[in-house]
């Protein structure tokens, strides 16, 4: 029986629970898959019980959700994922914990909206306006636009640059920084909710990503809202 390739989006959605290794011959990456290693990826993000659902969970899982809901799709209409349906020797860099951008699959799937309440984005994505990799390459442009954690720290007075530099100094590997910061004993829990409720409001609509890129007239992301408040109203 023939295999389906995977598009370049779901292959690098699937490296980031992968870790960046290659699939065993002999597994299958099904939905029980899937869940267990999201839980197991989100627990080391570490986000307080007492966050869930919070402004703040969207800083910890922006890329880890998005991956988890295209592969997520896939899996449904596709079935679980298997070691021949993965391109050999990608070509892209590795680099943990995050999704390469360099290469985007252009086409776009009408696979229908979820019966839950969506981001703007992700309306965008389910109804066939843009591909998964617009949808990946805004998210990374939105996080982008506000400062990094240390200088944005400094700038509202809860970190000095000495202390900075010594979170940078002596942050783990993927630890997030105000994470490393609260370890270290340089930030509150309670101040770094706040530093991260700031942030978040500096990040621009996404919407106006695929403005400034002509993937969207601003009267379609216009209609797109409209329509997204309708659906969300609905859901379950």
């Amino acid at each position: 029986m023939a295999h389906t390739v995977l598009p370049q989006a779901i292959e690098q959605a699937l490296e980031l629970f992968l870790d960046h290794q290659e699939l065993h011959p002999n597994e299958r990456f099904d939905l029980p898959t899937l869940k267990e290693r999201f839980r197991i990826k989100a627990s080391q993000s570490h986000l307080e019980p007492e966050e869930a659902g919070s402004p703040f969970e969207e800083h910890h899982y922006a890329s880890l959700r998005n991956a988890y809901g295209l592969l997520k799709e896939w899996i449904t209409l596709k079935g679980p994922i298997t070691h021949t349906q993965m391109n050999p020797s990608p070509v892209h860099p590795n680099i943990p914990g995050e999704i390469n951008m360099t290469l985007k699959p252009k086409s776009k799937w009408r696979l229908g909206l979820p019966n839950r309440k969506l981001k703007t984005g992700e309306y965008l994505f389910y109804s066939g306006q843009i591909s998964c990799g617009d949808l990946l390459e805004a998210v990374a442009w939105q996080d982008n636009q506000h400062q990094k954690s240390g200088s944005f720290a400094v700038e509202m007075g809860y970190m000095k640059e000495k202390d900075r530099a010594l979170v940078l100094q002596n942050k783990k590997k993927s630890e997030p920084y105000y994470a490393a910061a609260i370890r270290l004993g340089v930030l509150s829990a309670t101040q770094r909710n706040w530093l991260l409720f700031k942030q978040q409001r500096q990040k621009q609509p996404i919407g106006e990503y695929f403005v400034e890129k002509n993937i969207l007239s601003s009267q379609a992301i216009g209609r797109a809202l409209v329509e997204k408040r309708s659906h969300n109203q609905n859901a379950a």
